[in-house]
């Protein structure tokens, strides 16, 4: 086998392992959506200024382990998903500081369609404040 059909078979070999594993992740938090965890969960957090206010505000987030701070981790609505080394950023082979945004990206995706078919409004934003990662600040109203 020549060098670069090598090279090019590894490649294939790692994007496979990538699409696994975000994959994994995204699947977590849509199996949420579908056994009906986060509207329950979405329903637990209104409080009477949240209802007055008509919003509520949540954060859809990937952190990865540093000495002192949180585990890594993706979150949105209070539930979280972490890879077997909670002090690591490599899960199945990969990298997740690598492609996290995409992760979050599809989760947006998903939660953006699940609140508009239960009819709330959905938006989304970057959190300004995050400066390691990219942190989404999700606002569903009615």
């Amino acid at each position: 086998m020549k060098l670069a059909e090598k090279l090019a078979a590894m490649s294939n070999e790692q994007a496979t392992k990538e699409e696994t594993a975000l994959n994994e992740i995204v699947n977590f938090f849509a199996e949420k959506f579908e056994n009906g965890e986060m509207m329950k969960r979405f329903e637990k957090r209104i409080s009477s200024d949240i209802l007055s206010e008509r919003t509520l505000r949540t954060f859809l987030e990937y952190f990865s382990y540093s000495t002192g701070c949180l585990d890594t981790h993706f979150s949105f609505m209070g539930f979280q998903w972490y890879p077997e080394d909670r002090r690591g950023y490599i899960y199945k082979g990969t990298n997740l500081n690598r492609w996290y945004k995409e992760v979050l990206s599809r989760i947006l995706v998903i939660a953006k369609q699940k609140f508009e078919d239960e009819g709330f409004s959905f938006r989304s934003y970057i959190d300004t404040k995050d400066h390691m990662y990219e942190t989404y600040i999700v606002e569903i109203s009615w």
